[in-house]
Parts: C-alpha cells; sequence; structure tokens
C-alpha cells in the first residue's frame, strides 16, 4: 500500500483531533452549567438531556448494526454535532433546545469510539506514536477552546466557541490520509441491526434521564418514573433472557474490566460535584483528574514497567482502589482524583489494545462495544448513588431534598455533607471489595503494543 508518511503539520491536526475526541463529551457540560444561574427549573433540562445521550448514544449505534466503517460515523458524528449546535444557538424554543442537547450527547457519545478505531489504524500503518507535537497540538486546542468559553462568560459564546471546536474537529477529520476513510466501506455490517439493542437503548435512556433528573430535582415525579423505568428495564431483561436473545461473544474479563473502569471515574466526577463546595478546590480537582489523563498518554508504560511482578491490569484494579480511598480524605483529594484519571486512562489503553486485536467482529465495533460497556458502568454508579442516597437518607432521617440542594446550589448543609461522605463511604467499600475479586479472578493482562 502506498501511503504518505506523516508530516509535521499532520501530528499538530492529529493532536487538535485527539483533543476533540476527549473533550467533546465534557466541554458542553461546563457551557450548560452556566445555565443554572438564576435560570428556571426547566434551564437544567438541556444540561440533563445532553449528559442522557453521552451515556446512552452508543447504545442507539449498537442497535443500527455492528460498526464496519469507523470513519463514517465519525464524520456523521460531527455533522450531527454541529448541526446541534447551530440549533442551540439559532433557537431559544425549549424543546428545540432540549431535542439538540440530546442529539450533541449521543453524536459525543459515539464518535470517540469511532475515532478510537481510525486513530489506531492510523498508527498501526505508520507505525505511529502519540508524541510531544501531538501533545502540544492537543493541549493547544484544549486551552485556548477553555479559555474562550470561560472568558466568554455568556451562554451563547460559549455555544458559538464549541460550534468552532467541532467545526475545527471536522475539517481535521475530513484532511485525514485515504487510507484511513476506506470511503467505499458502508458503516454497518448489512443484516447485523439489533432491535433488542434498540429497545435496550430505549430504556437505558428513560433511566438515565430519571437518574438525572433526580440528581437535580429531588422530587417524588423523579423518583417515581425512575422505579416504573427500572422496574421495566429489569422485565426487559427477564423477557430476553428466556427467549435466549442475550447474545454475549466478547470475554467476560473484558466486559468486567471495562464496566468497572466506567464506574470509578464516574464515581470521581459524580464525587466532585456532590462533595467539594469550594470552587477552587473543585477546579483543582478537575486539574488533577485532567492532568492524570493527559500524563498517562505518555508515562504509563515507564511506570507499569517498574513493577513487572504484577501484571498490568491487576496493578491498574490497586490503582483505583488506592485512588478512591484518597479522595475521601481531603488533605490528599487531589491524588486521589488524579491517581483516578490516570488509572482510567492507562486501562482504557489496555483494553483497546486487547480488544482491537481481537478476532470477533470488526475492529472499530469491537471498540464501540468496549466503551458501551464502560458507559454501563457509568449508569450503575449513577444508580448506586441515587439509590444509595434515598437509603441514607431514610436510616438517618434526613430530608433527600437538603442532599441534592447541596449539589446544586453548593450550599454548606453539615447534615447534608455528613450523608454524602456516609453515601461516598458506602460506595467505596462495595467498589473496593468487588475490585479486590475481580483482581483475583481476573486474567492477567499486560498492555498488547499495537504494532
Amino acid at each position: 500500500m502506498n501511503v504518505t508518511p506523516l508530516t509535521t503539520g499532520g501530528k499538530w491536526l492529529q493532536g487538535g483531533l485527539f483533543a476533540v475526541a476527549n473533550l467533546i463529551s465534557l466541554l458542553p457540560l461546563l457551557v450548560f452549567a452556566t445555565l443554572y444561574r438564576d435560570q428556571s427549573p426547566t434551564a437544567y433540562l438541556p444540561y440533563i438531556f445532553f449528559y442522557t445521550g453521552t451515556k446512552t448514544g452508543l447504545l442507539l449505534v449498537n442497535g443500527f448494526g455492528d460498526v464496519q466503517n469507523a470513519y463514517r460515523l465519525a464524520r456523521n458524528c460531527l455533522w450531527l454535532c454541529v448541526a446541534s449546535l447551530i440549533l442551540l444557538n439559532a433557537s431559544s424554543q425549549p424543546v428545540i433546545q432540549d431535542t439538540a442537547a440530546f442529539v450533541l450527547g449521543c453524536g459525543a457519545s459515539a464518535f470517540l469510539p469511532a475515532y478510537q478505531a481510525v486513530y489506531y489504524r492510523e498508527r498501526r500503518v505508520w507505525h505511529w506514536n502519540f508524541a510531544t507535537i501531538e501533545m502540544l497540538g492537543f493541549l493547544l486546542y484544549s486551552i485556548v477552546t477553555l479559555g474562550l468559553i470561560l472568558l466568554g462568560g455568556q451562554i451563547r459564546t460559549g455555544f458559538w466557541v464549541l460550534l468552532a471546536f467541532v467545526t475545527g474537529g471536522l475539517v481535521f477529520l475530513l484532511c485525514l490520509p485515504k487510507f484511513a476513510k476506506s470511503l467505499q466501506t458502508p458503516t454497518f455490517v448489512a443484516k447485523t441491526s439489533s432491535k433488542t439493542d434498540l429497545e435496550l437503548f430505549f430504556w437505558l435512556t428513560a433511566i438515565v434521564f430519571c437518574l438525572r433528573f433526580t440528581r437535580f430535582f429531588a422530587n417524588s415525579l423523579g423518583v417515581g418514573l425512575m422505579v416504573v423505568f427500572t422496574f421495566g428495564f429489569f422485565l426487559f431483561i427477564l423477557r430476553i433472557a428466556l427467549h435466549h436473545q442475550i447474545r454475549i461473544d466478547f470475554p467476560w474479563w473484558l466486559i468486567q474490566s471495562s464496566f468497572i473502569n466506567g464506574v470509578y471515574e464516574t464515581f470521581a466526577m459524580l464525587y466532585i460535584l456532590f462533595a467539594i463546595h469550594d470552587q477552587g478546590l473543585m477546579i483543582g480537582a478537575y486539574i488533577a483528574y485532567g492532568l492524570g489523563l493527559i500524563l498517562a498518554q505518555v508515562v504509563r508504560q515507564a511506570i507499569q514497567n517498574k513493577f513487572r511482578h504484577i501484571a498490568n491490569l491487576q496493578l491498574q484494579l490497586l490503582g483505583f482502589m488506592l485512588g478512591s480511598w484518597l479522595m475521601l480524605v481531603p488533605v490528599v483529594s487531589p491524588a486521589g482524583f488524579f491517581l483516578i484519571g490516570f488509572i482510567g486512562s492507562a486501562n482504557s489503553i489496555l483494553l483497546n489494545h486487547q480488544v482491537y486485536r481481537f478476532n470477533l467482529s470488526t475492529p472499530a465495533n469491537r471498540l464501540a462495544v468496549k466503551y458501551r460497556n464502560a458507559y454501563l458502568g457509568s449508569i450503575l454508579l449513577q444508580a448506586m448513588l441515587v439509590f444509595g442516597g434515598l437509603i441514607a437518607a431514610l436510616l438517618t432521617h434526613t430530608d433527600l431534598t437538603s442532599l441534592f440542594d447541596q449539589a446544586n446550589a453548593h450550599s454548606s448543609v453539615v447534615i447534608s455533607y455528613s450523608l454524602v461522605r456516609l453515601v461516598s463511604l458506602g460506595i467505596v467499600v462495595i467498589l473496593t471489595v468487588i475490585t479486590f475479586i475481580l483482581g483475583r479472578r481476573l486474567p492477567r493482562i499486560n498492555e498488547r503494543k499495537l504494532f
């Protein structure tokens, strides 16, 4: 195959595209967060719809079939995101805002795994590793975008910056070499669509929306809807199990590992929202987490090589457990957030490399399934947190509304803070036990090279 070598300009482009893939699910949350200030409760809904889409959009893609052309899927996802941001900028109608926010979340959800498949193909063809120039491109594009969002100070300005950010990513994607595009290949493998996956998308979308709705409003409507949809979801699982419609082609160790990754990363994000009230400390926690994500791209192998007597997967599980406990101790909580970010990124890379070289389905579809499992872990953690809050509130005779008001308004209600710590401690204990058992039972897996 006659392949044009990767140039210095191409490396800068790759860094910018890497930034879009990793931040497209995070930066909109920052913009939507400005809706909270002196707004009616309905102003929260675009945030909730966007977040719901980021966790379940990939399930919708799975329902359409096995992904075959990752480039086409990535390109279509960015076009959806661009269209959604144009609607968010152009219209203030609540229905349009909510729908556009959900579509934006769905596009962001599917773009990362689709991009990863394209990225890994490029790496194997070029025998290329993400290095200094690419990292500088990633940091520069990320910092400029974040700075413009923060300096803008207005909701509309943030949406325009996001539109420029995503449009830039689309331009970068269109500039990729021909071998990465496979333009003649259809997006999905023929005759692989699944009504079961589409129904799973419906139930989990409803559940995630209710979880987020309850987290913000803590009223009987949210709790009631959550119970109804959760019951419907379990009936759905029971029905497909009885009809032998559950098909699991991937090894259980991979499913469990990606699941636990999603659980820990979501726990870190929710703990920042619930337990940290000082804005400076909150920013510091996000920075520590982000630094962990970035540094894992560069130094994870050097650190893992210092523990050669422990398999990489088991070492990462130990890191998850240690990071979750450090988060609960205020003096060292930044170290905990850094460690969760670092280990989460390292674990995701390990699993991606393993999945990409399996012989099941297509490389793009294997990565989509891996990320789907991580999203399911995230959904489970949110359910644990909300139901844990309900149980703890009943045991301590605490008004649940005050607990969620503390997280939303960052008020300093002592009893609510104690309840947050109690629920968090209970979740960490449960996660520690589960992770310890997994560490003993899962196979010893080390990170594989792509080439």
